[in-house]
């Protein structure tokens, strides 16, 4: 069989990747199609026509920044598409679309390149020069100390002030023992999915793996406080600027202020 090679623009992405994170979780990397794969057409399947190049790559996002990884796959003429959370970005200005494939890509994104020599080309992407490595870590924020709720960002789901305003929630109640990071990581995740099964809303695995059942369970609960009104908002498993309102106005009933 001929010999086949992940694209030198998806291993100078996935190398930055690793720089900035060292010791990150990889166990849902992947770039080469297994036999569910090579029964349809996928990038993950090497172009044998074209010298057995691999043009898909899979990331494990547990413990890398999601929102600034998309922002420089977006910003990046070599991405042809990429897909996370049952959302498929790609075609006219990188537009949200519902995935309908069997695969939620809950646990990693996926990102295909153009099938170009161009897109091909190992440059950088800049993704290093976004997420610094070894950078200080910030100080622990307790329950106790106050929270300034308009510094707190509405940027939907998986972005570092929406992380950061749920970690906060999690400290307040106890079940959070990290730092206040805005890094959706494990830690993060199985305190959350912990507390909500504490209150009976969460009925699957506590894995520490985001995804529309966790906060769709957090929506449920909001919704039983009267912060997330039907009125006015859906449960829907997206973690965007409602939900984030919502979390910010529960920290403060729990911080008395």
């Amino acid at each position: 069989m001929q010999d086949y090679y992940l694209a030198k623009s998806l291993k100078q992405l996935r190398d930055e990747i690793n720089d900035a994170h060292p010791g990150r979780d990889k166990a849902s990397d992947g770039w080469i199609g297994d036999p569910s794969h090579s029964a349809r057409v996928s990038d993950h399947n090497p172009d044998y026509a074209d010298g057995g190049v691999v043009r898909a790559l899979d990331i494990d996002i547990s413990d890398i920044d999601v929102s600034a990884l998309m922002a420089v796959l977006k910003a990046d003429n070599r991405t042809n598409y990429y897909i996370f959370e049952r959302s498929i970005y790609g075609a006219s200005k990188f537009a949200r679309r519902a995935y309908k494939g069997v695969n939620p890509h809950t646990q990693h994104l996926h990102v295909s390149i153009k099938h170009t020599k161009a897109a091909e080309a190992g440059r950088a992407w800049g993704y290093g020069g976004k997420i610094k490595p070894n950078a200080s870590k910030p100080k622990p924020v307790h329950s106790s100390q106050p929270t300034d709720y308009k510094n707190l960002a509405t940027d939907g789901i998986f972005g570092k002030k929406s992380v950061e305003a749920l970690q906060i929630v999690m400290r307040a109640t106890g079940d959070y023992p990290g730092i206040v990071d805005g890094k959706a990581g494990p830690l993060t995740w199985k305190a959350v999915q912990s507390w909500l099964k504490g209150h009976g809303l969460y009925k699957r695995a506590i894995d520490g793996k985001p995804g529309r059942y966790t906060i769709d369970a957090l929506q449920q609960f909001l919704r039983k406080k009267g912060l997330y009104p039907a009125s006015k908002w859906r449960v829907d498993g997206d973690f965007g600027p409602a939900t984030v309102e919502a979390f910010q106005r529960y920290l403060n009933t729990q911080n008395g202020q």
